[in-house]
């Protein structure tokens, strides 16, 4: 019985992160994502 609830939570947690991801892509999110990362990454070597 355990099993089978853990692994419905399972798939339900992945269906939800599928879904969020799928929605932050289509709203441009991955763009602002990659600009903050990449500019965080630049200030700690020194560069930016």
């Amino acid at each position: 019985m355990k099993t089978v609830r853990k692994k419905r939570l399972f798939f339900l947690f992945l269906f939800a992160g599928i879904i969020l991801v799928a929605v932050g892509i289509a709203n441009g999110d991955v763009r602002a994502v990659f600009q903050k990362g990449s500019r965080i990454c630049l200030e700690c070597i020194g560069i930016g």
